[in-house]
């Protein structure tokens, strides 16, 4: 019962639209999402109520609340100086809620049950994987769109685009291969072994690179941290083989991928990054224009029409493919934060960080090979799935944007939250 919200919260909104909705499918889940995160809320306070004696001054050290504090002071700050304050007002909602559930989840949620919840992202993330592969072979599609289905903007699934699928699916992958390295049973095997090859393979047909290469490099680290060297170096061959073979037997891949490399050959980035320096320079532009503050927390968007006006009278080039003239976001967190917060934001980002790192090297010292709670699930697949989860995370960060989407941040949300968590106690 206490962790019902945070079940609903894994379960329902990967699987919810509306299709009267201004944004069919994005709008909803973050709504969802938010409503569920807080009614999660609700049912740990609960649980905390029941300890006979809380210790606050130790609550209020805890790492969760330290990481994210000073970055909710600078962004909340946007209210008083920034130029758009209805953006920042409607983007600060989703920030604090946000925040509070990594601090609650972190301080209410046992190491276990946090390994549970994301054990059960596996579920809507096959379901959500057969759904855009039967619309990838013209199956099936309960959605219309103009032009044909083969194309990366019909392939939705319930997700409601190729790149919030893809991003999604990068965790639940990670953690069904450590899940089946750890399976006790051929049985096990064989269930986490296939929603590993469907999630997979339907990573591979939306044909988002960047969520690929997340995907890969962070499989590798998986790998790296459970398995001796040997056996690692036959699992890096296999990875090898079978992302080639996608590659090649996935046609509309594969022509990305020599897209991609002719690109490359001829030293056009803009068009290798599908268009992403026009949201990085732009993004420069305005951190150099407000460095200390930034334009204000959720306000990249009314600005980059200023930015790209003021950069085309500079002769800075921009990227003719795009459909739509303007980013909503920069496609780097990173630098969407610094554009947003400024030099004060870049220092509360750094701190939190900083924290996350201590909380790693804590974690590490820890890990040891035993099964925690009598499970079979050993310590270093903990230091696994951790490590690969924000090596993904970061690749993500650095040229797309996972926590402007609902579907993909709250689940990094709650593996940040177990990282935060000081140890194996409970609450």
């Amino acid at each position: 019962m206490v962790l019902g919200g945070l079940w609903l919260l894994i379960l329902l909104p990967p699987l919810v639209f509306s299709p009267t909705a201004l944004e069919n499918f994005r709008l909803p889940k973050l709504l969802l999402s938010e409503c569920l995160g807080l009614a999660s809320l609700v049912f740990l306070l609960w649980r905390l109520r029941a300890v006979e004696r809380l210790d606050w001054r130790a609550r209020l050290r805890h790492p969760a609340l330290l990481a994210s504090l000073p970055l909710l002071l600078v962004a909340t700050t946007g209210l008083a100086t920034s130029e758009h304050p209805v953006q920042v007002q409607q983007a600060l909602r989703s920030l604090w809620i946000g925040v509070a559930c990594l601090v609650g989840w972190s301080l209410a949620v046992t190491a276990e049950e946090h390994r549970r919840l994301l054990r059960g992202l596996i579920w809507p993330a096959t379901l959500l994987s057969v759904l855009v592969i039967l619309q990838f072979h013209e199956l099936f599609n309960p959605f219309q769109f103009q032009g044909t289905m083969r194309a990366r903007i019909g392939l939705t699934s319930l997700a409601g685009g190729a790149y919030d699928l893809a991003a999604y699916l990068v965790l639940p992958i990670l953690i069904a291969q450590v899940c089946l390295q750890q399976a006790g049973s051929a049985r096990q095997r064989w269930g986490w072994g296939l929603s590993l090859g469907v999630c997979l393979y339907a990573l591979m047909v939306t044909q988002t690179l960047t969520a690929i290469v997340a995907c890969v490099a962070a499989s590798l680290v998986v790998w790296a941290l459970l398995v001796p060297w040997r056996r690692f170096l036959a699992v890096v061959a296999l990875i090898a083989v079978a992302a080639t073979g996608l590659g090649l037997g996935i046609k509309p891949l594969g022509r990305r991928l020599e897209r991609k490399v002719a690109h490359l050959r001829s030293g056009n980035l803009n068009h290798l990054l599908t268009g992403r320096l026009d949201g990085w320079r732009a993004a420069l532009w305005m951190w150099r224009g407000n460095p200390w503050l930034g334009v204000g927390h959720g306000a990249y968007v009314a600005e980059f029409g200023t930015a790209k006006l003021a950069l085309l009278e500079q002769q800075v080039p921009f990227y003719r493919g795009h459909r739509q003239p303007y980013f909503a976001n920069a496609h780097c967190e990173f630098l969407e934060a610094a554009a947003e917060w400024g030099w004060a934001g870049v220092a509360a980002l750094a701190w939190g960080l900083w924290q996350l790192g201590r909380q790693l090297r804590r974690k590490a010292l820890g890990v040891k090979a035993r099964a925690p709670d009598g499970g079979s699930w050993s310590g270093r697949a903990d230091a696994a799935l951790i490590g690969a989860g924000l090596v993904a995370l970061g690749l993500l960060a650095v040229a797309t944007f996972p926590f402007r989407v609902a579907l993909v941040a709250y689940p990094y949300l709650l593996l940040l939250s177990w990282i935060l968590k000081p140890g194996e106690e409970s609450p």
